[in-house]
């Protein structure tokens, strides 16, 4: 039997912030609004921007996206056994 231990650290911790570009052709929470408000809601939307409409749509189908690491990530650990 042999046993292993193995340690990984994740890529995603390392990722500075960075804002680029994300396309959307057209966002749905903006009018016409093609979401339902719970939909939206998970995007960060709150009810009085849903109902009164006030989300513009993006210039060019296109919108800021700022994008980061989780520091909070930690070490994925994991014990293995190889038996035969």
């Amino acid at each position: 039997m042999t046993a292993q231990f193995a340690r990984r650290a994740s890529a995603e911790l390392f990722h500075p912030p960075i804002v680029g570009l994300a396309t959307v052709a057209p966002d749905p929470c903006a009018p016409p609004i093609t979401f339902t408000l719970l939909q939206c809601q998970r995007t960060g939307v709150t009810a009085a921007q849903y109902n009164s409409g006030s989300i513009p749509q993006g210039t060019a189908a296109q919108l800021s996206q700022e994008t980061s690491g989780n520091t909070a990530l930690k070490p994925e650990q994991a014990s293995t056994y190889t038996i035969g």
